[in-house]
């Protein structure tokens, strides 16, 4: 290790408030570093969530659903699992990982059904219900995820909550985020200021937040958040995983000090997919001048544990960090700062 990056890490630390921040930042850089998931799983096998889905039965396991939460449960969860299942009848026949994806209806009825999904949950268990399967058999991961999805980035009494808010949800989805600020703030709060570049996803914010349009209370910009103003290359997923790299279209970039700074922000939230760093280079000015509370994402690149927080620390010493970890996986580990 050099002596810059032991000074780095050491300043950290330092920085860390409470057991549970130091203990994560420990086995989140012994991951980053060697590439071993199993120094940081260490942490996460302790999660409820995780415990409940490994001991439930590893018999005639399918999971249900073909995108990413499905795809994380099979990469993460060792049990001999026998296929995919999903309604998508594009889909039939296909394979993930060499397991072959089959309609509802040929699932035997001694399956044990791992739903992976984070909507129409009720529906599908009905569903699966009325072919025959029990809901004993039927394990909800998606359920699990959205309880700890609804405290990713509002979590804890460290988090303090001012007057009149304004907040700024960068890389908003489909507006879930800004709903559950809403609830954390009980709806005290001057304005929500959402980013989101991916056509697709910007089209659900919409219609999922027309109550807060009609409010005046929200405000939704397609565009990029990154270091600089311009133009850059945008990969379109139409879910979650869209961020600025290669891909199929281009969007516009803004920083975040060019449009927000003026607007005195005090909550600052971001999750897009490794491009944390830029976007907080960007926005420089706001936190070194009006120090607003952060929620950073640190796990979409292995330097984020480190490089995210130094980068804090730069433009304002006197912040206090707390991190805490929102999944059965080794994914969604978030940095406050305070």
């Amino acid at each position: 290790m050099s002596l810059g990056l032991y000074k780095t890490i050491a300043d950290i630390y330092s920085h860390l408030q409470d057991d549970e921040s130091r203990e994560i930042f420990r086995l989140r850089s012994l991951y980053s570093m060697t590439g071993e998931v199993g120094f940081f799983n260490e942490y996460v096998r302790r999660n409820p969530a995780r415990q409940y889905i490994e001991k439930s039965s590893k018999k005639n396991a399918y999971i249900f659903g073909c995108g990413i939460h499905g795809k994380r449960l099979f990469e993460t969860i060792d049990k001999e699992w026998c296929g995919f299942v999903d309604n998508k009848k594009s889909l039939w026949g296909g394979n993930i990982g060499g397991l072959k994806i089959i309609p509802p209806k040929e699932l035997p009825k001694d399956a044990t059904v791992y739903l992976a999904v984070k909507w129409y949950q009720e529906e599908i268990k009905q569903q699966l219900v009325s072919l025959g399967i029990s809901e004993e058999r039927i394990v909800n991961v998606g359920e699990l995820l959205i309880t700890l999805s609804n405290q990713q980035y509002f979590d804890g009494p460290f988090l303090p909550h001012v007057d009149d808010e304004i907040f700024v949800d960068v890389g908003c989805l489909n507006g879930e985020s800004s709903r559950n600020f809403i609830k954390w703030s009980k709806g005290n709060y001057k304005h929500i200021y959402c980013f989101e570049a991916d056509p697709h996803n910007t089209e659900k914010c919409k219609k999922k937040m027309t109550d807060l349009f009609e409010d005046g209370k929200l405000t939704l910009i397609t565009k990029a958040v990154s270091e600089k103003n311009g133009i850059a290359s945008f990969v379109t997923c139409q879910n979650g995983t869209s961020k600025l790299g290669e891909g199929d279209m281009e969007v516009e970039t803004v920083s975040l000090d060019s449009v927000l700074f003026d607007k005195n922000p005090t909550f600052v939230k971001m999750d897009i997919e490794g491009g944390e760093y830029q976007a907080l280079k960007g926005a420089k000015k706001i936190i070194s001048e009006l120090h607003p509370k952060l929620a950073i994402s640190v796990y979409h690149l292995p330097s984020d544990i480190f490089d995210i927080p130094a980068l804090i620390l730069s433009y304002y010493p006197d912040y206090k960090f707390y991190i805490r970890h929102y999944s059965p996986y080794a994914e969604e580990t978030v940095l406050y700062a305070i």
